[in-house]
């Protein structure tokens, strides 16, 4: 079970919006635990020991990388929902003004996840949320590798 001060801790990952099996360098670390409460801040070695004791990160000595864990990326964004992935690739589509039979190419989807505009966990999984669209008929994709908009999408959409 994770402490309220664990969990405030925790969240340095969620602002650089880290999931799991990627991490944070401990300069990365000391450069946030400037912005966490006084009371977490007087305590934060012993708080990052507790968290890497409880499988929540895991420390890298060789590069003096803290990496989340599954259990961690669970405690920081819960669990991984194509749904609300789906919704998040057809903002997408929105967000660029696609109608029924446009697309976008792939480096604009590319683009659209490097900006943050989409959650961690949906930019982790973007390729299996593209899956499922397709398997789906919310979009297609032509023989130009252009990911088409279909009418079900496009209503979904918006």
């Amino acid at each position: 079970m994770i402490t309220l001060e664990e969990k405030e801790f925790l969240e340095i990952f969620k602002h650089f919006n880290v999931t799991s099996g990627h991490g944070l360098m401990e300069q990365n670390l000391s450069t946030r635990i400037n912005y966490l409460s006084p009371p977490i801040r007087r305590k934060a070695n012993e708080i990052l020991n507790e968290l890497v004791n409880k499988d929540y990160i895991n420390y890298k000595s060789d590069t003096n990388f803290y990496i989340l864990t599954d259990l961690g990326e669970k405690e920081l964004y819960g669990d991984f929902n194509i749904n609300d992935g789906l919704k998040e690739l057809l903002e997408m589509f929105s967000h660029f003004k696609v109608a029924e039979g446009e697309g976008i190419m792939e480096n604009n989807i590319q683009a659209y996840t490097a900006t943050n505009k989409m959650s961690p966990l949906c930019k982790k999984h973007i390729n299996e949320i593209i899956q499922y669209a397709i398997q789906n008929n919310y979009i297609m994709i032509n023989k130009n590798n252009f990911y088409i908009l279909t009418e079900k999408g496009e209503k979904e959409a918006y």
